[in-house]
């Protein structure tokens, strides 16, 4: 099945911005790594494409982040089983809001998939009645409208292989596939997809998600100073405002004075954060002077990052 990126309305798409709730609904923005091979997943939710938990439970399952044909303007997520078993595939998404209570909304998303019990909806206090894919292997537009709860203020978007009922556990097959692309979530009646900039897009996602990372020794932060022989502190105003104040992740990262050799970072800790600033503590086995400048480096040779983590 063809699928057309004309609006049959004859709109004009840009005078309709600010439709879509849902962020990354093209899947373009995957700060964490370049998933276009298979990356397995497992029973844990687990963010690989910006705002999106892949979950794979009872079965093994591979994601895949494709280039998004037949759309031209936006990418695809691929979940397939790589066994048999009774339990399922899911992509969710939690939506910060409570403006939309009590409203009708409707849930769109176009699906392919070789299993009937493909299909999508939403949890707001209770699970919307899903729309489901016929299971036919090609192109379709799911589309349901629903109700949001009152008194629930975190929705949550499910796309994925699912049961009726509780949309738990159904049986799957090795080789069993969902893939998805352009997800929107908006306020009635439905209307086409909205493309944002690959900008816009990636400011939306980092309120939730910020990675700064860098090749051989590149530097990966501001400059900033020993406060002890062996800990390095830096302050970091954030690339746009976060959702709140944020955790922090790293691989490899470590600290050098000025042209010296660089020290691992064996714990990275946050002391102060906001959502627009954090202040980093570097914990590092080399003796520094006390007060003197220092950068935050990766190994040459390795690669690094450090991350913060606003997500629902």
């Amino acid at each position: 099945m063809a699928v057309s990126q004309i609006d049959p309305n004859g709109l004009n798409v840009g005078q309709l911005g600010s439709r879509n709730i849902l962020i990354n609904g093209s899947f373009t923005i995957s700060q964490r790594g370049n998933y276009t091979s298979a990356t397995t997943i497992g029973n844990t939710h687990t963010y690989y494409l910006d705002r999106w938990k892949s979950r794979a439970n009872t079965v093994s399952g591979t994601l895949t982040h494709s280039t998004g044909y037949p759309f031209t303007r936006s990418q695809t997520a691929l979940l397939t089983a790589t066994s048999a078993g009774t339990g399922y595939m899911q992509l969710d998404q939690l939506v910060e809001t409570n403006f939309y209570q009590g409203q009708t909304v409707v849930l769109s998303a176009w699906i392919k998939s070789n299993n009937s019990n493909a299909r999508i909806g939403c949890y707001t206090g209770t699970w919307s009645n899903p729309a489901i894919h016929s299971g036919n292997g090609s192109w379709e537009k799911l589309s349901v409208s629903f109700t949001v709860g009152t008194g629930y203020a975190t929705p949550l978007v499910r796309l994925g292989i699912l049961s009726d009922g509780s949309w738990d556990v159904v049986s799957i097959s090795s080789g069993d596939y969902i893939e998805v692309s352009e997800v929107q979530l908006e306020v009635g009646p439905a209307t086409p997809f909205e493309h944002r900039s690959y900008g816009e897009e990636l400011a939306a996602c980092q309120r939730y998600y910020q990675k700064y990372s860098g090749g051989s020794a590149i530097g990966l932060l501001n400059m900033g100073a020993m406060y002890s022989a062996t800990s390095a502190q830096f302050f970091q105003n954030l690339m746009v405002e976060m959702r709140s104040a944020p955790a922090v992740s790293s691989s490899n990262f470590g600290v050098s004075t000025m042209g010296g050799t660089i020290s691992a970072a064996s714990q990275v800790l946050i002391a102060a954060a906001s959502g627009q600033f954090v202040r980093i503590i570097a914990t590092i086995g080399t003796n520094f002077p006390i007060g003197s400048n220092v950068f935050p480096r990766v190994p040459s040779g390795a690669t690094g990052f450090i991350a913060f983590d606003a997500e629902l």
